[in-house]
């Protein structure tokens, strides 16, 4: 009974690990779009004005297919940071319960929203010491617990190595 209640602990603390690490690729794809996104607002002023400049002769006209050729890979670098955003966004959303119902994770936990967060823990959890820790841990309590098992077995093989004594009494009358 208790070994599944680790394994319990064990398998929450397995999904716990998973939605941060998906939790941080939801971040750095947040953070990858929006740099791209400005790096096409860049690119496309940059492919106007050299557009105007051309028009008004200061510049060559193959500088304007230049720029244009930019915008567009710029462009398709945009749509595929957005595409992995949102496969990202759908992954995590599957973590995010609150109150028994699946919450959408973007607009409520923005990487530039500090003060929300996705798991608040307990200050006093958050503090406990290193053999506070080494006594809780799901993964050693299976290993505690056949050490204890291994321990009344060696007792008990222990016992069975005793001297058996078998004395039979006959008691003299007269």
């Amino acid at each position: 009974i208790e070994i599944g209640k680790f394994a319990k602990s064990e398998e929450f603390n397995n999904i716990m690990y998973r939605s941060v690490l998906i939790y941080l690729d939801w971040f750095q794809a947040y953070y990858t779009k929006e740099v791209v996104s400005t790096a096409f607002k860049n690119a496309e002023e940059r492919k106007n004005a050299i557009r105007s400049q051309a028009l008004q002769g200061d510049r060559p006209g193959l500088d304007t297919i230049e720029a244009n050729i930019q915008w567009q890979l710029i462009f398709l670098s945009l749509q595929q940071a957005e595409l992995e955003l949102k496969n990202v966004e759908t992954i995590l959303n599957t973590f995010v319960w609150e109150n028994g119902e699946n919450k959408k994770i973007f607009p409520l936990y923005a990487p530039n929203n500090p003060d929300k967060t996705i798991l608040e823990i307990p200050e006093a959890e958050m503090m406990m010491d290193v053999e506070t820790f080494q006594n809780n841990n799901p993964f050693l309590e299976p290993y505690r617990l056949k050490g204890k098992q291994l321990e009344i077995e060696r007792k008990f093989k222990r016992d069975k190595l005793k001297p058996v004594l078998n004395i039979n009494y006959n008691p003299i009358f007269e």
